[in-house]
């Protein structure tokens, strides 16, 4: 099942190849923490967010994602 992380790698990696990774995200929203979230409003505190830093953050969180499921050891993220 290691595949799972190689596979999420090489999807980031095909995706930046598509998008202009400094790109920065105009205008980002979250979910409101006030009606849990199901309304979207202004990010707060407002940050730089960029394309490539964004899919950074999304194939780190589905190696970390499986070390919580604990099906992988902490390493192989």
């Amino acid at each position: 099942f290691s595949y799972f992380k190689t596979v999420a790698g090489t999807c980031v990696t095909i995706l930046k190849a598509f998008f202009q990774e400094d790109y920065v995200i105009p205008d980002p929203l979250m979910p409101n923490p006030g009606d849990g979230g199901a309304t979207l409003i202004p990010l707060s505190p407002l940050v730089s967010l960029t394309v490539g830093g964004e899919l950074n953050k999304l194939a780190n969180n589905v190696a970390i994602g499986r070390n919580i499921a604990s099906v992988h050891w902490r390493s192989d993220a």
